[in-house]
């Protein structure tokens, strides 16, 4: 206390009471304030008593002290990075620290019922509680508890899988820590999260995420901390063809089929498409030729849609998928040109494909279509039809026997050639409408007993490139 006049017996009083006083000089004295005289805000008169005289009063006013209502945040979890702690309350001043279990932080003064202080990330490493203070002019308020809670864990995903290229759909994410504030993120992408509770969150996969096959880091970050990851697997989409066997004729169908490797997540449907090369012995059919036969049986086109209901492993096509191969030589291919999940194009690179070959064989004469016709006392014609699937003739030969009981006149067996006459009809375009097949009449002249060729017969083989043919027999119509 500083004034004039002091002697060496002077008293200081506070509020009446007097304190354990030391005179310094006749200018100053010192007291002893105990701090019970000070518990709360308020003021108090202090006065100096030497020789009954007191002295007029001084003020000394008391301040409420530094008081702590909340913090913001509250919680960490063990492990996450540095933050700036917010601390409400009232009494602060500019000069105030906030302490953390009583070493001083890097403290900002914004009012005097908020601070901000920096908490480094070594003091919220390990679970526990620290308790926040605030230190001003040698007052320090009550503690508030911060909580340091044990790192998120991931148990388990649900689904843990899903086929690339499927539509969006809602991950569920099982553990332990999870917050209100718990994000799921997706190879270090935020989604959508919903928190469901401590254990559980669930959040929306767009499809964009598992559009091609891979695998996807699934974490959890609460309050700055990540949790160890969780795979989720993109499993290429399973989708082949199945069928297309080889048939011991081209006139025989085959059939294609479409199967998964697991259930379909959602209806899906495609377009198969047929493709043809021609052999390369097939020296009358030009390059890029496509077999018109060659279709499916369904659409009588070379394309078929099919649908893969949702649930399903397999397709269902139109006649089962029956393709009718035509009867030229050369290779079949089935390719899947589209395949959509809803509006999703989810068709594979590369795309499904299977083929089926139709080999070069001998001619192959139709049964029941060689006869005897239009017989007259000069001469008959021998009608059939056939297919030969390198697309050439080179020569048919005729073996007639008389009817039953008579004996034909003259020369039974004939060879004809059709190398030249077969090439260009194969060249033309009606060959080229028809693939393989020709028709074949042949004129015979004639004379004698009709009644010999008419209740005779004739057998006819054929001859290509490759080989001849089974002979087959006809008769008079």
């Amino acid at each position: 206390m500083n004034g004039t006049g002091f002697l060496s017996g002077a008293i200081v009083q506070w509020n009446s009471t007097a304190l354990t006083t030391t005179f310094v000089n006749s200018n100053q004295l010192t007291a002893q304030v105990p701090a019970n005289l000070i518990a709360s805000a308020g003021t108090a008169t202090v006065t100096v008593v030497e020789n009954g005289v007191t002295s007029a009063g001084a003020t000394f006013t008391i301040t409420a002290g530094p008081v702590i209502t909340s913090l913001s945040p509250n919680t960490a979890t063990a492990g996450a990075a540095a933050f700036t702690l917010t601390v409400n309350g009232t009494g602060f001043v500019s000069s105030a620290i906030v302490q953390w279990n009583g070493t001083a932080l890097t403290t900002s003064f914004a009012t005097g019922s908020q601070l901000t202080a920096q908490v480094p990330a070594s003091f919220i490493a390990a679970v526990g509680t620290a308790n926040v203070t605030v230190a001003e002019n040698g007052v320090t308020s009550a503690g508030a508890t911060f909580t340091i809670a044990a790192m998120q864990v991931i148990t388990s995903l649900s689904p843990d899988s899903a086929t690339a290229g499927g539509p969006a759909f809602t991950l569920t994410v099982n553990g332990t820590g999870f917050a209100s504030s718990a994000v799921v993120e997706w190879n270090s992408t935020a989604l959508t999260t919903t928190y469901v509770s401590s254990t559980q969150l669930t959040a929306t996969v767009p499809a964009s995420l598992i559009s091609t096959p891979g695998s996807a880091s699934i974490t959890v970050t609460v309050a700055g901390a990540t949790s160890s990851a969780a795979t989720f697997t993109i499993v290429a989409l399973g989708i082949h063809l199945s069928g297309l066997a080889s048939t011991t004729s081209p006139t025989q169908n085959t059939s294609v089929g479409v199967t998964l490797n697991a259930p379909a997540a959602t209806e899906m449907t495609g377009t198969l498409t047929l493709s043809f090369e021609a052999d390369s012995g097939d020296a009358n059919t030009p390059s890029g030729y496509q077999d018109p036969n060659m279709v499916f049986v369904s659409t009588g086109t070379t394309t078929i849609p099919f649908t893969i209901s949702q649930g399903s492993t397999t397709a269902t096509l139109g006649n089962n998928g029956a393709i009718q191969q035509g009867t030229v030589a050369g290779t079949i291919t089935v390719n899947m040109t589209s395949l959509l999940a809803g509006t999703e194009n989810v068709l594979p690179q590369p795309a499904p494909t299977q083929s089926v070959t139709v080999p070069l064989i001998a001619p192959v004469i139709a049964a029941g279509s060689v006869k005897i016709e239009n017989l007259t006392s000069t001469g008959f014609d021998v009608e059939l039809n056939a297919f030969s699937t390198s697309r050439d003739l080179q020569q048919a030969t005729f073996v007639f026997t008389g009817a039953s009981g008579s004996t034909l006149n003259g020369q039974t067996s004939f060879q004809v050639s059709y190398s030249t006459a077969a090439a260009g009809y194969f060249a033309g375009s009606t060959g080229l409408m028809n693939g393989g097949y020709f028709g074949l009449t042949v004129h015979f002249n004639y004379s004698g007993d009709t009644s010999v060729i008419g209740g005779g017969s004739v057998a006819v083989t054929l001859s290509n490139s490759v080989g001849a043919s089974s002979a087959v027999t006809g008769e008079n119509q």
